[in-house]
């Protein structure tokens, strides 16, 4: 079970802002702000807000996130409304443990229910916060080495890390595998620290869009593995190039 703080962008197309907030007012207590107008850029809000926002990047494309062909490719489709369907990007609020884990798969499956959409275009963004106790006992090498060790890690498990994924998700332009510079630069990087310094968070962008509780859940719990074994001490005189990938 995930025991650190997490949060989830789940990107999918076919609903109303109307739609999402009725899905999100299921979670016990659960509030949602319609941003669908406007991109903030802000991630996460704590408490149990959930946000609709708008994103450019997700078109009505044709094409499933394998490739396959579904339907003739449309002209794209506009971002979602309170009362007309398009697409939408339904980010969570910070989630921790299994109530966190409960309340993001209740969102998902009502997502998929209500007759949200999967495409090509589409993605599955986690973020984590690394900035707890432990990150404050370090010294700025230390925690450089950590960073580095974190980035390299995932770079190594890439090949397995690609079997998962879609064909569609296996690098490019949105989600790239890079060194420790670019991953603190860029924002479009697999393992994305470019929010590190300002909110000491670290995104993981490479899943494809998916509305399957199980898969949500598996991905989550796999990175929740690997941000384990990178950053604790227990662990640090374990060579990952000693592990098959």
């Amino acid at each position: 079970m995930v025991k650190r703080k997490f949060g989830l962008e789940l990107e999918s197309f076919g609903l109303t802002g109307k739609q999402i907030s009725d899905i999100v007012g299921t979670v016990s207590g659960g509030r949602f702000v319609d941003n669908l107008h406007t991109h903030y850029g802000d991630t996460f809000f704590d408490g149990k807000t959930w946000q609709g926002m708008r994103d450019g990047s997700i078109g009505n494309t044709g094409y499933l996130p394998d490739g396959t062909s579904v339907r003739p490719k449309s002209a794209g489709m506009y971002p979602a409304s309170w009362s007309s369907p398009g697409t939408h990007e339904v980010v969570s609020p910070v989630l921790k443990g299994g109530k966190g884990m409960k309340d993001a798969l209740k969102v998902v499956r009502g997502l998929n229910k209500a007759g949200a959409q999967v495409d090509i275009s589409t993605g599955l963004h986690v973020t984590f916060g690394l900035d707890n106790a432990r990150w404050q006992r370090m010294g700025p090498k230390k925690r450089a080495k950590t960073l580095k060790r974190l980035v390299d890690s995932y770079n190594w498990f890439g090949p397995g890390i690609n079997s998962i994924v879609a064909p569609s998700r296996r690098g490019g332009q949105w989600a790239a595998f890079n060194d420790l510079y670019d991953s603190l630069t860029s924002k479009y990087s697999a393992v994305n620290l470019s929010k590190f310094a300002s909110g000491g968070v670290v995104e993981f962008r490479q899943h494809q869009g998916t509305l399957d509780p199980k898969k949500v859940r598996n991905w989550v719990n796999l990175l929740d593995k690997l941000l384990n074994f990178s950053t604790n001490e227990e662990f640090k005189n374990i060579d990952f190039k000693d592990f098959n990938r």
